[in-house]
C-alpha cells in the first residue's frame, strides 16, 4: 500500500513540478490565482455552491470532503518557493496539480498600460485576460450587434465558480431591478459590490485580495438597461 502511495505521490510531484518548472514569477502569478480563487471558495460557508468545479478525487459517496480538503489546501506553499525539495503530502500534491492544471480556462497576466483607460481613478495591480475558446454564436452576435466593455463585482469566493462557470444567475442575487447578472460600463459600481477578503495565505497578490470581472458583452436585444 505504501509503495502505492508513494508512486501515487511521485506522478502529481512530477506533474507540479513540470507545470511550475523555468517560470518567472510573473508567469506564476496566473497559477498563484486560481489558487487564491479555489481557496476563497473553499474559505465561504457557501462553499458547496462556490466550488464548482470541484476535485472528485476529494468527493465520497457524493459529499465533499471539505475539511480533508481544507487540510490539503492550507498546506500549499508559496507557488515560487516549490521545488524539488518540496516535502507535501498526497492530498496536496494532488489538489495543487488540479487546480493548476485545469486548462479550459487560462489566465495570463497582462499589463495595465496594455488596455483601454477604462478604469479612471481605480487602476488594478494586476490585471489578467481570461482565454477560453471563443464560442462560434458569441462571434455571430458580436458582429451582428456590436459589443460593450461592462464590469461586474462580485465577492472573490465567488470568482472560481465564475471563472469555469460564466456569470451564471445562480450566483448573482442582487434583485434591486430583477434577477440576473449586472454589469455596469462604470467601474466605480462594480467595485461597490467587491469587498476585499483572503483566499490563500501564501499568495503573491497578497494575503486579501478584490476581483472585478471586465466583460466584453454584446449588445442584443436581450439585454435590459437600467
Amino acid at each position: 500500500m505504501s509503495e502505492v502511495v508513494d508512486e501515487e505521490l511521485n506522478f502529481y510531484r512530477s506533474r507540479v513540478l513540470e507545470i511550475l518548472a523555468g517560470k518567472t514569477v510573473e508567469q506564476l502569478m496566473p497559477y498563484d490565482l486560481k489558487v487564491t480563487l479555489f481557496g476563497a471558495g473553499l474559505m465561504t460557508y457557501r462553499r458547496e455552491s462556490a466550488l464548482r468545479p470541484f476535485p472528485s478525487f476529494l468527493v465520497k459517496e457524493e459529499e465533499k470532503q471539505f475539511e480533508l480538503t481544507y487540510e490539503a489546501f492550507d498546506a500549499i506553499p508559496p507557488i515560487n518557493d516549490i521545488n524539488e525539495s518540496t516535502n507535501l503530502s498526497l492530498n496536496t500534491w494532488r489538489l495543487l496539480h488540479w487546480i493548476i492544471s485545469q486548462d479550459s480556462v487560462k489566465l495570463e497576466l497582462i499589463k495595465c498600460e496594455e488596455t483601454p483607460n477604462l478604469f479612471n481613478k481605480y487602476q488594478p495591480n494586476f490585471l489578467f485576460k481570461v482565454i477560453t475558446r471563443e464560442k462560434e454564436r458569441f462571434g455571430e452576435d458580436k458582429r451582428k450587434y456590436g459589443s460593450f466593455v461592462g464590469f461586474h463585482g462580485s465577492q472573490v469566493e465567488n470568482f472560481h465558480s465564475i471563472l469555469y462557470n460564466g456569470l451564471l444567475n445562480c450566483l448573482n442575487k442582487r434583485d434591486l431591478y430583477g434577477s440576473g447578472t449586472y454589469l455596469s460600463t462604470r467601474i466605480e459600481v462594480a467595485v461597490e459590490f467587491s469587498p476585499f477578503s483572503g483566499g490563500f495565505k501564501n499568495s503573491l497578490l497578497g494575503r486579501r485580495i478584490s476581483c472585478i470581472a471586465m466583460c466584453e458583452v454584446v449588445k442584443s436585444p436581450q439585454i435590459e438597461e437600467c
